[in-house]
């Protein structure tokens, strides 16, 4: 069936109502324009906007067949075949399979970022950006699930542009489309989610290629990724490009700040603590280790604490309006903290406290005796090794010759 057929069946079969019991068919069109057909049709409904997965597959089409309002057994078997195809493409692009336009999706309220991804980023800028005040892009595979995009692997990408023209870049698509085509043979299942920039900030020129990302997704994230963190928190912020009406009532599309986590498998959990084992230092002794990180934690809860307080003085002043939702998790923040206020409570946790330390006290002790006990044997055994030889040398000295 010819496309320009389609569409004028389409337009009669909406017209004249005949949109009653039927059952569909899956059709998919390449880009070579030879549609494939899974079974025979008579009206077509509609179609599917799929993205897909490959370039190639452009729509899926819905065929509408109506036999006095009977459905024969070989068009409920063809109906099964298109929702399963239906429901295999949502697995891999993340769109619902379902009724008439189900490719729009929603937009993603959420992204993970596996350790996997930054280990692959921070050397993609080490060996290209480093030095340099050039930044590293690359593409972000995965796949998204109850509207949370999970990033499971990446690679780089040729990337260039001008530091005195933003909006001039290069961006190599046909290695991208090789790349992900080489990648589609070991994993389908990763399929592209997004991109990622060593950023740091979000530039004048990521609109242009974020909409470039649309032709591989259809609602792409990108995630700038700080290689060198100053501050204390996640190196991960993420973005997704929304429309905004502006008061002459043009809309433009500007970026949206999406929460971001760390997210790992177990198989990553203990590559990741195999890698941290090898690059740390072992001359430190792990109690100082672990004071530095107790110090971290304590100047990210002072950083953290210091938001909220110059978010409530914005808000008094009437700088930023009253958000409902953070004020309640502020609340239940602080629910959380202990009443130290209460006497009683806080000679329970000196109390636990003194005890807690008592024991690790003696218990440092205790090791300390044990180590010196151990070197004090260490040297009499090798004070006596040595006095062995030299006992036998003199008593070979002192011993009359044969001959006298």
């Amino acid at each position: 069936m010819e496309r320009g057929k389609g569409r004028e069946q389409q337009s009669k079969s909406a017209k004249d109502g005949k949109a009653g019991r039927g059952c569909c068919f899956g059709k998919f069109a390449a880009e070579t324009d030879q549609a494939v057909a899974c079974a025979s049709t008579s009206q077509i409904l509609g179609f599917f906007s799929f993205p897909g997965p490959t370039a190639a597959l452009k729509r899926l089409e819905v065929y509408f067949e109506t036999d006095g309002g009977n459905a024969d057994a070989r068009s409920e078997k063809g109906l099964e075949g298109a929702l399963g195809w239906c429901g295999a493409m949502e697995q891999a692009s993340g769109a619902p399979a379902g009724g008439m336009g189900a490719g729009k999706t929603g937009v993603p309220n959420s992204v993970a970022v596996h350790p996997i991804v930054l280990l692959g980023v921070v050397d993609h800028y080490n060996r290209v950006c480093k030095d340099t005040k050039k930044r590293a892009v690359g593409v972000l595979l995965g796949h998204t699930a109850r509207g949370k995009v999970s990033c499971t692997n990446s690679f780089a990408l040729p990337f260039e542009e001008d530091e005195r023209a933003p909006d001039v870049w290069f961006l190599d698509h046909t290695y991208l489309e090789a790349m992900m085509a080489m990648f589609r043979k070991v994993n389908t299942k990763e399929t592209i989610v997004g991109w990622y920039s060593t950023g740091p900030k979000v530039r004048q020129g990521d609109h242009e290629i974020h909409e470039l990302m649309r032709s591989y997704h259809h609602d792409p994230v990108l995630v700038i990724i700080d290689v060198k963190p100053k501050d204390l928190g996640l190196p991960t912020e993420a973005y997704v490009s929304v429309e905004q009406s502006q008061e002459d009532s043009s809309v433009r599309k500007i970026f949206a700040h999406l929460p971001s986590e760390i997210e790992a498998v177990e198989a990553e959990e203990v590559g990741v603590g195999h890698l941290l084992r090898d690059i740390q230092d072992s001359s430190v002794s792990t109690l100082t280790g672990e004071l530095a990180g107790k110090l971290a934690a304590m100047r990210s809860l002072l950083s953290r604490l210091h938001e909220l307080q110059s978010y409530l003085v914005q808000v008094s002043q009437g700088k930023l309006p009253l958000n409902q939702d953070i004020m309640y998790n502020m609340q239940d923040i602080f629910n959380l903290l202990p009443a130290f206020n209460v006497e009683s409570l806080v000679n329970s946790f000196a109390v636990k406290t003194n005890d807690m330390m008592l024991v690790l006290y003696v218990s440092s002790m205790i090791r300390s005796i044990i180590a010196m006990h151990n070197l004090i044997d260490n040297k009499i055994l090798l004070k006596g090794m040595d006095q062995v030889p030299e006992a036998a040398s003199s008593s070979s000295a002192t011993a009359p010759s044969p001959s006298s």
